[in-house]
């Protein structure tokens, strides 16, 4: 028979080696919907819109009504996404089911106007609503406004006082001014021109200019406030700059009568063209009689004509008048 070898005291017999398992790394826990929200908004404020439209994208889907909100703004205005009212409107209906106030507020404007969705003043006045009870003052402001004027609501002027002044309140100041229409007004309200003098100088102290451009007209009429020319001529000249073209040839007018600020042809002309170039009828009338008497500007009969027939397509009466006689 065979023999065998004796083993070697320090032999090992062999044995399969167990297999290699390597330890197991947890993975990573997924964001949460809040935190791609802020991860959103930084890339969006670094204007990284590509990044940050997934972002929110993922935040809404998981149910964050801000994020809808931030990406339907997105859609609608182009923001690293093809311009889409119509998916705006959706992701701001959604935003607003899921509880933003804000979201709420944005449909409900985009069925005011029809933007990305049918025309609807009772839709829009019930996501209005909406938002303005969960705390979106400018919904309130617009909710006002829906009541003022009957849309898509009964029309009740005292209730949209009610709303102006809780958007006022809460710091919308197109709430303080519609209010203060109402006050100078006496609709909804006891009539107050103080009250509503008060109301469009809240508003233009935060920035509104129309607030400014309505305070100018308290000053320069003296409705509320007393009479004070260069006042008024220093909230026009504000309200003028930032985009209220009637405040543009108001502030023309003062000048070329000396009302308020040294008198200045000139600068009246600047004034009287900024305004009708944006589609004031008055100021294209105004500076083609200046054209017509040569003041400020050379005198120009055929530039007049053509000023005065601007005014007159603008529905400025007095223009057409001008035009019709020629003087």
């Amino acid at each position: 028979m065979d023999i065998v070898a004796p083993l070697s005291p320090n032999a090992v017999p062999t044995q399969p080696k167990p297999s290699q398992v390597e330890p197991s790394t947890p993975p990573a826990p997924k964001p949460t919907t809040a935190e791609l929200d802020n991860q959103a908004k930084v890339l969006f404020d670094q204007k990284r819109y590509g990044e940050a439209a997934p972002l929110y994208d993922q935040a809404c889907s998981g149910g964050l009504g801000r994020a809808c909100n931030w990406l339907g703004l997105m859609y609608q205005h182009g923001d690293g996404l093809a311009k889409d009212n119509s998916q705006a409107a959706a992701l701001y209906s959604k935003g607003c089911d899921a509880g933003d106030a804000n979201a709420c507020a944005n449909v409900g404007f985009m069925y005011s106007v029809g933007t990305g969705v049918p025309k609807d003043d009772s839709k829009s006045a019930a996501f209005f609503t909406k938002a303005c009870d969960g705390g979106a003052a400018i919904a309130c402001a617009n909710l006002g406004y829906s009541y003022q004027n009957g849309l898509g609501v009964v029309r009740n002027v005292s209730r949209a006082a009610m709303f102006y002044s809780k958007a006022c309140d809460t710091g919308e100041p197109m709430g303080c001014v519609n209010l203060g229409y109402l006050y100078g007004g006496g609709e909804g309200v006891p009539k107050d021109e103080a009250r509503a003098a008060t109301l469009f100088s809240k508003s233009c102290d935060v920035g509104y200019p129309t607030g400014c451009f309505n305070l100018g007209n308290s000053y320069v009429n003296g409705i509320g406030v007393p009479k004070d020319a260069s006042r008024a001529a220093a909230l026009f000249s504000k309200a003028c700059d930032r985009g209220i073209p009637e405040g543009c040839g108001n502030l023309g007018m003062m000048y070329e009568d000396g009302n308020g600020v040294a008198q200045n042809y000139s600068r009246a002309a600047t004034f009287y063209s900024k305004g009708c170039e944006a589609g004031v009828g008055p100021a294209c009338r105004r500076l083609g009689l200046l054209y017509m008497k040569g003041n400020g500007v050379t005198k120009d009969n055929d530039k007049a004509r053509e000023l005065l027939s601007q005014s007159c397509s603008m529905k400025d009466a007095v223009g057409c008048a001008f035009l019709k006689t020629g003087q």
